[in-house]
């Protein structure tokens, strides 16, 4: 099982220091994940705690009632649980075809007794060599979730086996750090076509190198971004998908009415309660960014009183009753009692329409406000100088409260119309997306 294939890779990465092996090696030793907490990344603990889950996953995975679809698919989207539906409505407007959905630790087929036995005493046998490694680590969380997603891999193996019609796998989560490790087993022991699919965040930063057999670029900037950091792929081509949430967009085209002028839309990336909750920052300077648009927001409304601001929550804010009343408690202490939020019940993409000009610090839902022809800026501040390798992007991308001020009022002065052509964002457009896209979204 995927065990077996790990020793493989280390063998061939060590010993021969080959080049996709070594790939995968250093992504699933070193690479940056969200699948624990910051507290943990050094503890002893957190080996045990995911072996445990790993062992119960053995023995317990979901299944998946219907098996019917994954008998005779011959497309898999692999993903986590959580992103099913999501999924599911991005593909709707794209020519897949029909697929068969599978999330980690869900089973199509069920495994049997031995098979489950054995998986666990190949991880109990790993399991030494895992603790004696950790303590030459600091970041002994990597370490702790590979025996989970080793376990992940050889559920995804035994269904895969049995799926004989399976010719293609699109991979989202591409930023986990075992992707390139399930591509490799994927492509290289069952033959199969991976199609990787990342989000609009920057490639170097999330996606410094991969395994597959076609990359897809889900933004403008993407492919030149590409073209510096292909050394450290290992792909045959590439393909051009709109964004992340281009499908929540293209119903709503048509009824979207003209923004109220001078109104601001503040789109939170939820930074403050991701810190509070011991959340990993993997993106420099990310918390420093949003505190300080927060500031000079609050600075800037002071000082222009004809303008308002709209707060979107991150989804992150409104999970939950009680985390809803903190978030606006949040929000209302800074900016005041008055402020304004985006109806809590519905998300971001509905309410697009409620400002003229929407702001974050590097928000995927600014890239669907692109895509819907809305106006928007990013305010990366001291994060990494030109975050998205794009000049056009750089141009709307908020450094200091000075170029804040600059760009909101000559912003808020332009048309959409005028506010593309003057920034060139021309190509982040839906436009620019019309003949990808089915069925054919409105004409220009």
């Amino acid at each position: 099982m995927a065990i077996g294939y790990l020793f493989q890779i280390f063998y061939k990465a060590i010993l021969f220091r080959a080049r996709e092996e070594n790939i995968i090696l250093q992504d699933l030793l070193n690479k940056f994940t969200y699948r624990y907490v910051e507290s943990q990344r050094s503890s002893f603990s957190i080996l045990f705690i995911f072996a445990r889950i790993a062992i119960k996953n053995c023995f317990y995975p979901a299944y998946i009632k219907d098996d019917t679809v994954a008998k005779v698919a011959t497309s898999l989207v692999f993903d986590s649980k959580y992103e099913k539906e999501n999924r599911d409505r991005y593909l709707a407007y794209l020519s897949i075809g029909p697929y068969a959905y599978l999330s980690r630790n869900h089973c199509f087929f069920r495994l049997p007794f031995y098979k489950s036995l054995s998986i666990s005493i190949q991880l109990l046998l790993l399991f030494p060599f895992l603790l004696l490694m950790a303590l030459f680590r600091k970041n002994r969380g990597n370490l702790g979730l590979l025996s989970l997603e080793l376990v992940e891999a050889s559920l995804l193996i035994s269904q895969v086996k049995k799926m004989p019609m399976l010719r293609k796998v699109y991979l989202f989560s591409a930023y986990e750090k075992d992707c390139s490790f399930l591509s490799y087993i994927l492509m290289r022991k069952f033959k199969l076509e991976v199609q990787l699919v990342p989000s609009s965040n920057p490639l170097r930063i999330h996606y410094k190198k991969g395994v597959c057999t076609t990359l897809t670029f889900t933004t403008a900037y993407h492919p030149a971004e590409f073209e510096k950091i292909k050394s450290n792929w290992v792909y045959t081509n590439t393909e051009n998908w709109p964004p992340f949430g281009y499908e929540e967009v293209i119903p709503r085209l048509a009824t979207y009415d003209e923004p109220p002028p001078c109104t601001i839309g503040y789109f939170s990336s939820g930074n403050w309660l991701r810190e509070k909750l011991g959340r990993l920052s993997y993106v420099p300077f990310e918390r420093e960014a949003e505190k300080m648009l927060m500031q000079h927001l609050h600075t800037y409304l002071a000082k222009h009183p004809g303008f308002s601001l709209i707060i979107f929550l991150h989804p992150l804010e409104k999970r939950g009753e009680q985390r809803l009343v903190e978030s606006e408690n949040y929000y209302r202490s800074y900016f005041g009692a008055d402020v304004q939020f985006a109806p809590f019940d519905t998300n971001s993409v509905s309410c697009f329409d409620l400002v003229d000009i929407g702001i974050a610090i590097y928000s995927s839902t600014i890239f669907q406000r692109l895509f819907a022809g809305q106006k928007s800026l990013f305010a990366p501040y001291s994060m990494q100088a030109d975050y998205f390798t794009d000049k056009t992007i750089e141009a709307i991308s908020i450094r200091s409260y000075e170029q804040l001020e600059f760009l909101i009022q000559e912003t808020a002065k332009q048309s959409p119309a005028e506010y593309f052509s003057r920034y060139k964002l021309q190509d982040y457009t839906w436009k620019s997306f019309s003949k990808l896209v089915k069925p054919a979204m409105p004409t220009a």
